[in-house]
């Protein structure tokens, strides 16, 4: 990780501790452990780049993948020095495009643990419950104010370690089944008629040939960037729109 969200953006900053693969129920990636088992992937210390390893199947844009907040991941991920193709489709932009409200209706908004909570009925336990450390007061007892270690530190500590492991790959099985309910629910919410004959195109098509080619585009975008002009441009600007809102 070794990121500050709040004053940075992942374009150029953080790195990849560590991946989780979930490929359905029926998926045996030939671990010994039979089918329907997450593949974890370690990237820290003397694992550092096994992640490297999958290289050439994370840029093969014939193997599609599905991701939760895939403007992040990307990013990170090119950092590493991998340029991920293959964009299957993005949970939280399909949960966007299947109810706009979420924040305001009381469902809980679009992070993982709120949508797999509502779609899925299956509840993903925060980091602060799992991992969350009491910050001692002055005398030495625990107080009220709950800390997360890093993530370093969870991945790396033995008392945290199998837990990180398994909350890794809980994320990352919540995100197949998530992406599959969402696909249910937008199949059967019109889109537009198909013909003269009362029948629809349906939102998931609409989100497959259109919002998932976008959200790749995006993300070129915000890696590449986008030149502003400053100096002159934006400062005349800042003076007309000052003098705007007087009027």
């Amino acid at each position: 990780m070794d990121i500050d969200l709040k004053h940075v953006g992942p374009v150029g900053n953080g790195y990849v501790t560590c991946v989780s693969i979930y490929s359905g129920p029926d998926f045996d990636y030939g671990l010994g452990d039979g089918p329907g088992t997450a593949l974890w992937i370690d990237n820290l210390d003397d694992a550092y780049g096994v992640l490297q390893e999958f290289k050439e199947w994370f840029e093969n844009p014939n193997h599609l993948k599905v991701w939760h907040n895939y403007g992040f991941d990307r990013h990170v991920m090119w950092n590493e020095g991998i340029d991920v193709q293959g964009f299957g489709g993005d949970t939280m932009h399909m949960a966007r495009l299947e109810d706009t409200s979420r924040m305001v209706t009381g469902r809980g908004g679009y992070s993982l643990e709120a949508l797999t909570d509502d779609v899925l009925g299956r509840r993903k336990v925060p980091m602060k419950e799992i991992f969350g450390v009491p910050r001692l007061r002055k005398d030495g007892s625990e107080g009220a104010i709950v800390d997360i270690p890093p993530v370093e530190v969870m991945q790396r500590d033995p008392k945290h370690r199998t837990k990180w492991i398994m909350y890794s790959c809980y994320d990352a099985e919540g995100t197949y089944l998530l992406f599959h309910a969402l696909k249910e629910k937008l199949e059967k919410m019109p889109w537009i008629p198909r013909a003269m004959d009362g029948t629809f195109l349906y939102l998931y098509q609409y989100y497959h040939d259109y919002m998932r080619p976008f959200g790749e585009v995006l993300t070129d975008m915000e890696r590449r960037g986008i030149r502003v002009n400053a100096k002159d441009y934006l400062a005349n600007i800042e003076v007309q729109a000052r003098q705007d809102r007087v009027h």
